[in-house]
């Protein structure tokens, strides 16, 4: 297991996990991602990265929906 932070919220995962895998576990999917960016460790990554992006232990990853409004 993994150790990792997601929007600031401790949480472990299966060594061998994407970035795919977590978001799949918030329901979110590139095809349904529209206003949706995602970091880890302070780098954004392209949503046509996020299969194949794996995750370490220690990652900090923000996931980060943009609303309209003000």
């Amino acid at each position: 297991m993994i150790q990792i932070t997601v929007n600031g919220l401790g949480e472990q995962y299966s060594v061998g996990t994407s970035l795919k895998d977590i978001l799949l576990s918030r329901e979110i999917t590139v095809e349904s991602a529209k206003g949706i960016a995602v970091a880890v460790n302070d780098r954004i990554i392209r949503r046509a990265d996020w299969n194949t992006v794996q995750i370490e232990q220690g990652a900090n990853i923000e996931i980060v929906t943009a609303r309209q409004g003000g």
